[in-house]
């Protein structure tokens, strides 16, 4: 698509649509889109974090930068308590369903604090001893990967460090975090869409 055309295309887009591409695609646009992204981010009177986040994805972070993301999400009140008291940290909770001869595995990322995600892991826990095991051979094979897995990501989160999946969600959103890092309110909703996202 030529330049022209994507401009009049952007143009056309919703305003979330705009946000959403200098927030999370602007390191796998071409180079010579990018000008087009921030003319129509300024042509709109959109933020000008916006800007910020588009050129902290088109370069490699440094460790200090990554560093300070981290430090920026695991300061910010836990999305499903609210509290503030224990840094937030992440984890990949593992779902398992069967009826009779299907078996689905669904993986969620959940970004809280330490005692959340324990809750979360005790409610997987739940649902997958009931629902898990019903299919035959895979439901009880899988129920039984889904516990061991849940017991392994939730002993990572126990511990001070950040988890290598917190690491893993500030690279893959340095975009957002750097547009939102002065928002408390906008990165506490963002964190709650991530766990609610099935």
């Amino acid at each position: 698509m030529d330049i022209e055309s994507i401009r009049k295309n952007y143009r056309n887009f919703e305003d979330y649509q705009i946000i959403e591409l200098a927030n999370t695609s602007a390191s796998s646009l071409r180079p010579e889109i990018i000008p087009i992204l921030e003319e129509e981010i300024k042509r709109r009177n959109l933020s000008e974090n916006l800007l910020r986040g588009i050129q902290v994805q088109l370069k490699e972070p440094t460790q200090d930068e990554v560093q300070n993301y981290l430090s920026i999400v695991r300061q910010q009140s836990c999305s499903e308590c609210h509290s503030k008291t224990q840094k937030l940290n992440a984890f990949v909770l593992t779902n398992v369903t069967s009826a009779i001869f299907v078996t689905t595995t669904r993986k969620q990322l959940k970004v809280a604090c330490p005692e959340c995600l324990e809750k979360f892991k005790n409610s997987a826990t739940q649902k997958n001893l009931l629902l898990g095991w019903w299919a035959f051979p895979w439901g009880p094979i899988k129920t039984i990967q889904s516990l061991l897995a849940n017991q392994n990501a939730v002993k990572s989160i126990r511990k001070d460090e950040p988890s290598e999946i917190l690491v893993s969600f500030v690279y893959q959103n340095i975009g957002k975090l750097e547009t939102d890092k002065d928002n408390p309110n906008a990165l506490k909703h963002f964190l709650s869409q991530t766990n609610n996202l099935s």
